[in-house]
């Protein structure tokens, strides 16, 4: 039987229809219809992937687990080296002792062994914050409030004349000071007391380890390394998995940050670049001028709030044009391009200066990986001062520098063949058919009896993949996936019912999709719209500022479902209680999103199926509708 199947893919469902064809493939006939369900793999309210609190979990776990090893572990070195005593019963009249008395006096006193031990087991409970570059990239309040915290206590050692943390502490105990990491929260942001850094205790370590040595032979500098490492050791965080070119079969992607990369997109976005001719006459960009922006693009001079931007006005400039025109690239959300960040901060004087520009290519991408890669910033600093002759003030601004993260969709071989076209002026997708690949088409020719698992087909698209033989029955390990939960799990979908009708009806002689209906919208009108929300948005955070509130997503929204309740600032009022809602009790806790449909029922996440209105009378209403809650009550009517 020949048949047309007819998808129709949402984020959350996936609508199918079977249609009969007659000799001449035109539809004759209703065979079955349906909608599948699912979940998008988010959570309801913040949206954010069900995976992100799953890993959150995960790694809770994990460092509980590494936690206690290494406390085993350091238990057992202390026992082994005679700094605690193997009876348990007098490891715990140990912990009778006060361990910031003895953390001071190990630094001009004899201390005994177990006492040391005692110390020892001390610190390890309480090993400081390390900075990780990586992590720091992506530094949050928590972690920046941290910082500030550490710089603060640096400040109060110096000015208590502490020699160490320990020393600091146990003044600050013989004062009845606080001697514990004490955080408060103040508008949703962790402050802190003081805060020690792990460098602190490491230090203070050494300066014990160093008094304490004259009186006690078993202190070797190997017994001490040892138990050092144990303490103080971090594990390095996990390589980022890079997926494949689109292109290059076996090539990985390439870094955003290589120059290579960003002369690439440069001459890309140059050559996408005209002017929006409005009447006969007006001038055209020629070749020249392409040139010309490209050249400008790629010698921009860094400057610290937009980075290497070229403004459409000074782009104007460059090829000696007048005031008045516009450009198809400019929009209310873009005004310029931007150049080569990576050698505009690089060449800075402050950095390499001209010797950037002399590097080779290859030399350029290696410091790119090395800023990349190496977590330890201090290891970094060391590395920029011996290998590649810099000043340890130019060290420490190379190391900052701000570089574009994450790859490109290409690797370089696939960038190197296709640049001699684009420096011609020619398009990406003109350049990709000059090198000899398509820019879009990557059909292979051959036929599946049933659909597979999206990585086999889309090899290019997904992260990681094993091709290990002992992985070959688990396709999202062997192949890789996309990141994106609810594409992923869309695909999926549509596979397990492509697959399930195969089963019954066969294969399909046409597969027609339906594409989204934004999709559809002119360019103009998706401009607008985007431009439209651009500008609420902006409205909104200028409002969440005052209100001394996180601008994001989740207080945007509060604050747009606040205004929906009327047009009124003073009508503006809990839908279900009628009690009033003021501009302050939005944020207040008291007050809470709530679908009017509940979402596991209706499937409806949009702004015009939500309300804010009262937590106490979100409880009432529970997984109902408000007809179904409240049509009983008396205070129905009114609403």
């Amino acid at each position: 039987m020949k048949y047309r199947l007819a998808l129709d893919m949402g984020s959350t469902s996936l609508g199918w229809c079977l249609l009969a064809l007659d000799q001449n493939n035109v539809p004759s006939s209703l065979i079955n219809m349906g909608i599948r369900i699912f979940s998008d793999g988010r959570d309801d309210k913040s949206k954010e992937p069900l995976a992100v609190a799953r890993r959150g979990a995960r790694s809770l776990r994990r460092n509980y687990d590494r936690r206690d090893r290494r406390q085993r572990r350091l238990l057992s070195c202390l026992i082994q080296y005679g700094l605690m005593p193997q009876n348990e019963s007098k490891r715990k009249e140990l912990e009778a002792l006060d361990p910031y008395e003895i953390r001071a006096k190990a630094l001009d006193e004899e201390v005994p062994l177990h006492e040391l031990g005692r110390v020892i087991f001390h610190i390890n409970q309480r090993r400081g914050f390390k900075s990780n570059r990586k992590a720091d990239k992506r530094e949050n309040d928590s972690s920046s409030n941290m910082k500030n915290a550490i710089k603060d206590l640096d400040g109060k050692l110096l000015l208590t004349n502490s020699r160490t943390l320990g020393e600091y502490l146990w003044k600050q105990h013989l004062e009845s000071l606080p001697v514990r990491v004490r955080s408060r929260m103040v508008k949703d942001k962790a402050e802190y007391n003081f805060y020690p850094s792990r460098e602190m205790y490491a230090k203070e370590l050494d300066k014990i380890f160093a008094h304490q040595k004259k009186y006690h032979p078993k202190l070797t500098d190997e017994v001490c390394e040892e138990i050092k490492d144990i303490l103080f050791y971090q594990r390095p965080l996990k390589p980022v998995t890079v997926g494949n070119c689109r292109f290059e079969s076996g090539e990985k992607r390439a870094r955003l940050a290589y120059p290579l990369v960003q002369k690439y997109r440069i001459l890309q976005e140059v050559n996408n670049l005209q002017l929006e001719r409005l009447a006969e006459g007006d001038p055209e960009i020629t070749p020249e001028d392409r040139e010309k922006i490209a050249h400008a693009l790629l010698h921009a001079k860094w400057k610290k709030a937009k980075k290497s931007l070229m403004t459409f006005g000074q782009i104007s400039k460059v090829i000696a044009l007048g005031s008045g025109y516009k450009y198809n690239l400019e929009s209310d959300r873009r005004e310029g391009l931007q150049g080569d960040d990576t050698s505009a901060f690089l060449s800075q004087e402050a950095c390499f200066g001209s010797r950037w520009e002399e590097f080779t290519s290859e030399q350029q991408e290696k410091l790119v990986d090395l800023l990349f890669e190496t977590q330890d910033p201090e290891e970094l600093v060391e590395i920029l001062i011996t290998n590649w002759d810099v000043t340890p003030e130019q060290a420490e601004e190379i190391a900052n520098a701000p570089l574009a993260e994450g790859y490109g969709a290409l690797s370089k071989k696939a960038i190197e063949k296709m640049m001699p076209f684009l420096e011609q002026g020619q398009i990406y997708s003109t350049a990709a058919k000059s090198a000899g690949y398509h820019h879009s088409d990557f059909r292979t020719g051959e036929v599946f009896e049933r659909l597979p698992y999206y990585g086999e087909i889309l090899p290019n698209n997904v992260i990681g993949g094993s091709y290990a033989p002992e992985d070959e029955n688990l396709p999202e390990k062997y192949f890789g996936k996309i990141n994106n939960p609810s594409v992923h799990i869309a695909l999926n979908q549509v596979r397990k019912l492509v697959n399930a009708l195969i089963d019954i009806y066969g294969p399909p002689e046409e597969v027609v999709i339906e594409l989204a209906r934004n999709l559809k919208e002119p360019p103009d009108d998706i401009s607008k719209e985007q431009s439209k929300n651009q500008k609420e948005n902006k409205r909104i955070n200028e409002e969440l500022a005052k209100l001394g509130q996180k601008q994001n997503y989740r207080n945007r929204m509060l604050y747009k479902l606040w205004e929906d309740l009327a047009e009124d600032p003073t009508k503006r009022c809990c839908p279900f209680s009628g009690v009033q809602i003021s501009q302050t009790d939005i944020f207040s806790g008291q007050f809470e999103e709530e679908h009017l449909l509940p979402f596991s029922r209706s499937y409806n996440d949009g702004r015009a199926n939500k309300v804010l209105s009262s937590r106490e009378w979100n409880r009432r209403k529970g997984n109902r509708s408000p007809f179904d809650a409240f049509a009983h009550t008396p205070e129905w009517p009114q609403m």
